[in-house]
């Protein structure tokens, strides 16, 4: 089970297609419409695919779901072996299914999909394909899966992060577990005196997609505030994974990518903190100057010695995208095949958003016992 493309439900399909060409440097490869209550731009950078859909009407799945929610991820595609024992499975779980099967053929290949509830509004569309198929099977648009260009700034979705409500971290995590056969890989409780969420990083086993998930831990958790902004559960960013982070994220900013600050006192110990690894000086000088987070890998350890390339994570965070503090991308550079998330980049993190909400409101400080 592995991430094919990640859906965009939107207001303006076109507003956020220039955004993405002029910003991200992503290629539009096919337009049309959805249905009759929908248009959609498909654009590609490598194996990233996105769709950006809007609603034409009043009616249909994206028009409700903007109803209920601000422009966000509504759908995520996933490409498995077998429809018919995903869907079991999904089933014996307690799965609920948003649209049956259904499906497609030609003389070129036969494509099978549905569309499973997740969290909230979010839908898995978990699709089968045999030969040469449309890529977005459930739609009007013309355009063959893995048809698209091979170049660009980033090369495949790492990862897609979950936020739930408070007390649905486990109950999601067993469900993820169940009906797709996700792992857990890591946990985390991450916090300052003002804010706290706990995290899962769940882990297919065949396909290595990791899908974290998030719960606040405080009333005035950035978790929290995602989810009362969202209206609910959501997808809270997606990680696209890239090299030489330091030069795109320079590239980025000057087309207008605005990313979260990291205080320049991040990095007077940065190399402490990667020991027994470290980055050269003038490394150290650009992830600086971009404002980049790193990090051990977690199979850290594993690789210490002469002659191994330090297993490393390079992150940065853009600010929210669609005006809310909800949705936000990130950009991930894994040196040396480096795995999982390191618990120092999570934090920083974490407190980086948290320097956000200061900025929108005062938060308090956790309250004690005595």
């Amino acid at each position: 089970m592995k991430i094919e493309r990640v859906r965009f439900y939107v207001d303006a399909a076109d507003r956020w297609r220039d955004w993405f060409i002029g910003c991200w440097g992503l290629q539009v490869v096919a337009e049309g419409s959805l249905d009759s209550n929908a248009s959609a731009v498909v654009v590609n950078s490598e194996a990233v695919q996105f769709v950006i859909a809007a609603p034409t009407g009043r009616h249909g799945t994206i028009a409700s779901y903007l109803r209920q929610h601000p422009p966000g991820v509504g759908a995520i595609d996933f490409v498995v072996d077998n429809l018919d024992i995903c869907l079991a499975r999904a089933l014996a779980a307690g799965s609920r299914l948003r649209h049956p099967p259904r499906e497609r053929h030609d003389e070129r290949g036969r494509v099978r999909w549905a569309r499973i509830a997740c969290a909230g509004s979010v839908d898995f569309v978990t699709i089968e394909r045999k030969g040469n198929t449309p890529a977005l099977p459930d739609s009007n648009i013309d355009l063959l899966a893995g048809s698209c260009p091979t170049t660009g700034p980033f090369r495949e979705l790492d990862h897609v992060v979950l936020n739930v409500a408070a007390g649905q971290l486990a109950p999601t995590a067993r469900w993820l577990e169940a009906a797709f056969g996700f792992q857990l890989r890591q946990s985390f409780a991450i916090g300052t005196d003002h804010s706290a969420l706990a995290s899962q990083v769940l882990v297919h086993p065949e396909s290595g997609t990791q899908l974290p998930v998030n719960e606040p831990m405080s009333p005035n958790s950035q978790i929290q505030e995602f989810l009362d902004a969202n209206r609910g559960p959501g997808i809270q960013h997606v990680a696209l994974e890239t090299t030489e982070i330091a030069e795109v994220v320079t590239h980025l900013r000057r087309a207008g990518v605005r990313f979260l600050d990291v205080p320049g006192s991040y990095y007077a110990e940065l190399n402490t903190r990667l020991q027994p690894y470290s980055l050269q000086a003038i490394e150290c000088e650009a992830v600086a100057r971009a404002r980049i987070l790193v990090d051990r890998s977690i199979d850290a350890d594993l690789n210490v010695g002469v002659g191994h390339e330090a297993p490393l994570l390079f992150q940065i965070f853009t600010q929210p995208v669609f005006g809310q503090s909800t949705f936000f991308f990130e950009l991930i550079e894994r040196r040396a095949s480096a795995r999982g998330f390191g618990e120092g980049n999570f934090q920083a993190l974490f407190e980086a958003i948290e320097r956000e909400q200061l900025q929108r409101s005062r938060l308090k400080p956790l309250a004690t016992s005595a």
